[in-house]
């Protein structure tokens, strides 16, 4: 985590759950002061997210939710 310190943090997410997402540990912070959180998705990958994002049920996997949600739908259009 290059040196940061979790206990300067508002709210420490490390180990929590949003979505499909788990919080690994802090990345950084933006020079705005955004602090953005290494998560792993369920499916395995692995990326950096906005903190904010995952607070407020902005982000809640990799991408592989909206994949699937839109395989789902093409697959129900074309069974019509």
């Amino acid at each position: 985590m290059g040196g940061m310190r979790l206990g300067s943090l508002k709210t420490n997410l490390t180990g929590r759950k949003f979505g499909r997402l788990t919080v690994v540990g802090l990345s950084h912070r933006d020079k705005k002061s955004v602090s953005f959180w290494l998560v792993k998705c369920d499916c395995g990958v692995e990326k950096t997210v906005n903190g904010q994002s995952l607070q407020r049920g902005t982000t809640a996997s990799c991408g592989c939710l909206r994949r699937e949600i839109m395989s789902r739908v093409m697959r129900g259009a074309f069974n019509r």
